[in-house]
């Protein structure tokens, strides 16, 4: 069998399952990857969260697709950037993006150059994260593991760097 047919076998064209795996070596958080394929999954649970709320979102009001798409996890641990994310501002009409101390910042659009690697505090995938700090799965989004026992989800050490410069911040004053 032609390896192009295998890979039409092991696609999911509908779009309505995700496959992430952080140790396969094809795994990729590229923007030209839609993660829907066995052979070509993402690296990160953040990467595939923002292609499912690609997948889920519909032009025009209350129409977003409910149920529409299961991330599935592969066996392995998975790192999460849960640092806040920025907040989108009506500035006179035109979106203004400001972290959650109300500092400007420019969120640019992703692209094949964009910082996709979680250990690099500079990427691009935490300042899509809520305000308050998490991820976001948008609504209808499951996320599934093959194995869940051997599935652990990590969150990154910016994190607890952060909150122990905080305490030190509020209890040197």
């Amino acid at each position: 069998m032609p390896l192009s047919r295998l890979e039409n076998f092991l696609k999911n064209v509908d779009g309505n399952v995700i496959y992430v795996n952080p140790t396969d070596l094809d795994a990729t958080d590229s923007i030209e990857n839609q993660g829907n394929s066995l052979t070509r999954p993402f690296k990160t649970i953040q990467r595939a969260l923002l292609e499912a709320s690609r997948f889920s979102y519909q032009v025009g009001q209350n129409n977003d697709k409910f149920d529409r798409t299961t991330i599935m996890l592969y066996p392995g641990t998975h790192e999460i950037d849960n640092r806040p994310g920025f907040n989108v501002v009506n500035a006179s009409g035109n979106a203004s993006f400001r972290d959650r101390l109300g500092n400007s910042q420019s969120l640019t659009q992703l692209t094949e150059t964009s910082n996709y690697n979680l250990e690099d505090p500079t990427n691009e995938l935490y300042k899509y994260n809520s305000v308050e700090r998490g991820v976001i799965v948008p609504r209808g989004v499951s996320i599934a593991g093959y194995d869940v026992r051997k599935t652990k989800i990590d969150l990154n050490l910016f994190l607890i760097l952060q909150i122990y410069q905080l305490q030190e911040q509020l209890y040197s004053d």
